[in-house]
């Protein structure tokens, strides 16, 4: 529903991660991180001519079971073009510079518990060696957390009326040209020590959740105050993590934290798992 939203979700097996990004809907694809190549994502060559790979094609490229390419040796051109696109929308390939709106999901599963992985390494363990670097997460908009929620089960799924998969995914395509990331200034203002990357993917997030729970833009205030809480804890967990892969991040540290406009008070954002 968000043009240009990098998404990553490492959780335990079963919570449906695949599930949602291959069934919901017909504008998205599912591949397996390991058959992911530069030519197939980017740009190939076909004699002189240049054909866009599945970034020009698709509302969201997913890489399933992104934890499998652990171990493999990955394309450096694909992780720079990737980190490029990631930041600027865009990736020089061919003969010239291209422009895509595809987002992009990284989803996997992680080999140990959350309080493990806090206190032995850090919660992007899992995912391959090559992408473990500050350059790349920096441009993650979103760590979702995988391990609160509840796998699939039976009484997972409602037993009521509900809208046709097709109905609905033509109608979160639809919305991927309504942009509604100047309206978060309307509610809160973030600390100024956040760097622009971090307002950029509150301002995202916030924008997304919006159309898919607010579609019509009426909410309350502490509706709103939930989805600039949720933006601002996905970021915090990228940011979190970059302190300890990356001490670089260390020397100029983000303060989480936001003015509601409406009252001045000061609300400070943690993630979850600190919290525990």
């Amino acid at each position: 529903v968000e043009n240009n939203f990098n998404f990553i979700e490492l959780g335990p097996k079963g919570t449906g991660k695949s599930h949602i990004f291959q069934e919901l809907s017909p504008y998205g694809v599912l591949v397996s991180g390991g058959d992911v190549t530069s030519p197939r994502l980017f740009v190939r060559m076909s004699g002189k001519k240049e054909e866009l790979g599945l970034v020009g094609y698709w509302d969201v490229v997913t890489w399933d079971e992104f934890e499998q390419q652990k171990g493999r040796n990955v394309d450096a051109v694909l992780i720079d073009t990737m980190q490029n696109y990631l930041a600027n929308k865009s990736f020089n390939r061919g003969k010239g510079t291209h422009e895509a709106s595809a987002s992009m999901a990284f989803v996997g599963n992680t080999k140990h518990a959350v309080p493990y992985m806090l206190k032995n390494s850090h919660l992007f363990e899992s995912i391959p060696s090559s992408f473990i670097k500050g350059a790349f997460l920096d441009r993650l908009h979103l760590y979702n957390p995988g391990w609160e929620i509840r796998m699939l089960k039976k009484d997972s799924f409602s037993k009521g009326y509900g809208l046709i998969s097709d109905y609905l995914a033509a109608v979160l395509h639809a919305m991927r040209n309504d942009d509604r990331t100047s309206v978060l200034k309307d509610y809160a203002k973030f600390d100024g020590s956040l760097s622009e990357r971090d307002h950029l993917a509150i301002r995202k997030t916030f924008s997304g959740m919006m159309k898919l729970i607010y579609p019509d833009g009426n909410m309350t205030d502490q509706e709103a105050r939930e989805l600039v809480d949720f933006a601002a804890e996905g970021r915090k967990r990228v940011k979190d993590q970059l302190y300890v892969i990356d001490e670089t991040f260390k020397a100029e540290p983000a303060k989480f934290e936001y003015s509601w406009i409406r009252t001045g008070e000061i609300v400070k954002v943690e993630t979850l798992e600190n919290l525990e």
